[in-house]
């Protein structure tokens, strides 16, 4: 899936879905007329979702001032991995 929401179909999009359900050549033509009619319905697909607002975070003021702190400073209390505590 390429978005949580449900986009609308262009007049375009449906232009190209109309000729590749109707495309009436044969061979080697009708695979590069559907290559390329599907490679555009894919790039609008892709503009789209690139010109849509980006969800908003309803983060608390906490969460945020947690996220600029940065990662949290040992302790004294923190257990290390090795058999010996690292020098002050």
């Amino acid at each position: 899936m390429l978005s949580a929401t449900h986009r609308l179909i262009s007049l375009r999009m449906y232009e190209l879905i109309r000729e590749i359900m109707h495309c009436n050549r044969k061979g080697i033509f009708k695979r590069m007329f559907l290559e390329a009619r599907v490679i555009e319905l894919l790039l609008l697909q892709l503009e789209q979702m690139d010109e849509a607002p980006h969800p908003v975070l309803n983060l608390k003021k906490p969460d945020i001032d947690k996220l600029y702190a940065g990662p949290p400073r040992p302790s004294a209390t923190t257990c290390y991995p090795t058999s010996t505590p690292p020098a002050r």
